[in-house]
């Protein structure tokens, strides 16, 4: 059973939970999302048909929760490594936005971008959470988010927004 540290509005730890139960009570907890940028592209997963949110949209490289003792930064180094089998260093990744964030649901979002040059033939998925993933362009990703073929309620338009403008 995984735990995660339930937070208040300004992201303060002040409590412990398994994350069914922090889902149920719809507490808050942190969650992590990693955009990746290699050769002037964008890398974006396609969620597991299998998944309970957002099954078969398309998303941000990598995301996931937040383990009760972890901070953010392993979080997502983990969830890389985990999910597309990359390992990633620390001083390569770079905070874009800390918020909590509300859909019918609350959690605090972290969100990670990276610019590297990735050889994505050694990209091997974690097929319980990955269907696919894909490199695009910006023109691509947005036809994708305006197709309603990504899943939104993890990201805002502050952060997608974002992405265009450092792709620029």
């Amino acid at each position: 059973m995984e735990y995660v540290d339930i937070l208040d509005m300004a992201g303060n730890k002040i409590g412990v939970k398994s994350r069914e139960e922090a889902s149920k009570d719809r507490d808050i907890y942190r969650i992590v999302y990693l955009w990746i940028i290699t050769n002037e592209k964008i890398l974006i997963q396609q969620r597991s048909f299998n998944k309970k949110s957002n099954p078969g949209l398309w998303d941000c490289a990598v995301a996931g929760h937040v383990l009760s003792g972890e901070n953010s930064v392993s979080a997502i180094l983990r969830e890389a490594k985990e999910e597309l089998n990359l390992d990633l260093r620390e001083k390569d990744i770079k905070l874009i936005y800390s918020n909590v964030g509300c859909d019918d649901k609350y959690q605090f979002h972290d969100v990670f971008i990276i610019k590297k040059d990735i050889d994505v033939k050694k990209i091997t998925i974690q097929k319980e959470e990955v269907e696919c993933f894909k490199l695009v362009t910006a023109k691509e990703l947005k036809d994708i988010i305006d197709s309603n073929l990504f899943a939104k309620d993890f990201h805002n338009l502050y952060v997608i927004n974002k992405i265009f403008e450092i792709l620029k």
